[in-house]
């Protein structure tokens, strides 16, 4: 079983005590699996299987990334980050292996992700996340392709020039539970293809090799 556990920056919260609410700056990352119910009518076992690896691989970025997984349900996560530049990082990384490990699937069940990301006030406590951030960044992952980093202009204005990133303006928008309307961009990488793969070997080349082989 996996363990979820709270934001590694908040104590975690005694039980049935509203003192021990707090409140923090922070950039929530939401992910969901692509079409994961029509993987389980195709093959139950290796859709199973393969979003069980696909887990394993967010608990791994996620970590080195200094952030933590709060909520894991069904096909979808609640990832909590301190900076902009690490949520982005981990999503991006993320994706990528994803793509690289795809590769090796062509014709097979092959989970893409879609995720969206947005920085602000959550309040944490009693093992719950509650606060706009963690709204909008579901609301943002509804809109993305699968593939696709979908952030908010909160996320955007944290983001420094020397992080490597690419942001191209989406579109402006009134989300579902709203009244103003937020601007949210796609982000990628400006790292090439190869340095992306290379990297995302170091981390996985043990599950890459194992795909390519045709038992993973």
């Amino acid at each position: 079983m996996m363990k979820i556990s709270p934001f590694r920056w908040v104590k975690k919260a005694n039980k049935n005590s509203a003192a021990s609410m707090k409140s923090n700056s922070a950039v929530i990352a939401h992910v969901d699996i692509v079409g994961s119910t029509e993987f389980v009518r195709q093959n139950i076992l290796l859709a199973h299987q393969r979003i069980q690896a696909l887990y394993s691989r967010i608990l791994k970025i996620v970590d080195i990334h200094s952030g933590c997984v709060y909520e894991l349900r069904g096909d979808a996560a609640v990832i909590g980050f301190e900076s902009a530049r690490q949520a982005v990082e981990a999503m991006l990384m993320l994706q990528d292996t994803n793509t690289l490990l795809n590769s090796t699937r062509i014709g097979q069940i092959e989970p893409k992700m879609r995720v969206g990301i947005s920085r602000g006030e959550v309040v944490t406590g009693n093992n719950t996340i509650t606060g706009k951030p963690v709204i909008i960044s579901q609301r943002l992952e509804q809109l993305a392709k699968p593939s696709q980093v979908l952030v908010d202009d909160g996320v955007r204005q944290a983001l420094h020039s020397q992080d490597n990133f690419k942001l191209d303006f989406c579109n402006t928008e009134t989300l579902k539970g709203f009244a103003s309307p937020t601007t949210f961009y796609s982000v990628s990488s400006q790292a090439s293809p190869s340095k992306q793969k290379q990297k995302a070997l170091s981390l996985f080349s043990h599950q890459y090799y194992q795909v390519a082989g045709g038992t993973g």
